[in-house]
């Protein structure tokens, strides 16, 4: 079987959940006799890639290197990228399209080949308000959406968001295949900034992932606690109305955030007192799953995909409810056979979910549509 593994991703990504997701797919695949991905990439910075050996060497000399007029160097490698890709698929000489995002570019360059779109969330759909009023990737979604062979949901709650927002769309044309976690809990990166005690946070901090929410519930720990701090791993720097509302919580100096390698993960969950997710919304939660391949024990809001990922193994509180996350953390904190069963059964649950499952079952549905058109 031929895949036509959509590449666009991985020029858009240097790094990412959905970048990662296609390249443990990719990797998965090429470990099986009878698949064979073909994925026209010209150049890509992508560090999921490079750390898999998929990467293209050509032009390697300007990775992760800053130079005078990068950013039309870029704009060159993408179009060249976008060109080669349009010449592969003229050539019609694979079975099955796998879109890796929401560009459309491909659609009317199929030859009637199927093709599959995966679908991460419905976000933009659910939180319109968080978005510019212009948002092309609604329309974009939609229309792969009505147009593909099959769709793939990364959860059941996102499947039944599909289902409730694009009301044509028959119920079995929606198929849902669960992601994964690649942490390696072999690797322990020694971090001199980690605090001795900390609540983690570790996610990008948009209105929906209620980052203010954790900073709120986290003022009556600190008053019983003067050495616990919150460490924000990733995201981006803290900006000014950040900063601004730390200083207003009087939170200034209880709170640390870096950036990290994926290589540094595991120190960083596993030495956390407790991970706290407290979002709105989740298409999946991977990083529910790597906190507790890590031991790290968690707290997630009971919403969205986040209570069908993480079952019995997590700490629940309604969103944006301050009072409950606040006694969540101190359950945590206090309790410590509480949390060492929530420890273990978070071993079990991660055991749940692997990427050679994933690719497995992508594979089976590319079958399914494959053996349909006979």
């Amino acid at each position: 079987m031929k895949i036509f593994l959509d590449p666009q991703i991985f020029y858009a990504q240097k790094f990412g959940g959905i970048s990662r997701i296609f390249a443990e797919f990719w990797k998965s695949c090429n470990e099986k006799e009878d698949v064979e991905i073909i994925c026209p990439l010209f150049f890509s910075e992508n560090l999921h890639l490079r750390e898999y050996d998929l990467q293209p060497k050509r032009f390697s000399f300007l990775f992760d290197k800053n130079y005078p007029g990068k950013i039309y160097v870029n704009a060159l490698l993408k179009r060249i990228n976008r060109q080669k890709t349009l010449h592969y698929l003229r050539k019609n000489n694979f079975d099955l399209f796998i879109s890796s995002y929401y560009n459309p570019y491909f659609l009317n360059k199929l030859h009637n080949k199927p093709f599959v779109v995966t679908v991460f969330d419905m976000i933009h759909e659910i939180f319109p308000a968080y978005f510019s009023g212009e948002d092309p990737l609604k329309k974009n979604k939609q229309l792969l959406c009505e147009s593909s062979s099959r769709i793939v949901a990364i959860s059941a709650s996102t499947k039944k968001d599909i289902l409730n927002l694009y009301p044509t769309i028959p119920e079995e044309k929606v198929k849902v295949i669960h992601l994964s976690q690649s942490i390696n809990t072999r690797e322990i990166v020694p971090l001199e900034w980690l605090p001795k005690k900390y609540v983690l946070f570790i996610c990008k901090r948009e209105i929906y992932k209620q980052f203010d929410s954790l900073l709120k519930a986290m003022i009556p720990v600190f008053e019983t606690d003067e050495t616990i701090k919150i460490v924000c791993a990733g995201g981006g720097s803290f900006t000014d109305a950040e900063m601004e509302n730390i200083k207003s919580l009087q939170l200034s100096g209880r709170i640390i955030q870096r950036s990290f390698y994926d290589n540094e993960l595991n120190t960083i969950y596993k030495n956390a007192a407790v991970f706290v997710f407290p979002s709105e919304y989740e298409g999946f939660g991977i990083p529910a799953l790597e906190a507790m391949v890590c031991g790290c024990p968690v707290i997630l809001s009971n919403t969205s995909s986040l209570p069908e990922i993480a079952g019995d193994a997590a700490l629940y509180f309604e969103p944006n409810n301050i009072n409950e996350l606040s006694a969540a953390i101190f359950k945590i904190l206090q309790d410590e056979n509480f949390t060492q069963s929530l420890i273990k059964k978070g071993y079990e649950q991660v055991k749940k979910f692997s990427w050679d499952k994933m690719t497995n079952d992508y594979l089976e549905t590319a079958k399914e549509i494959l053996n349909s058109k006979k």
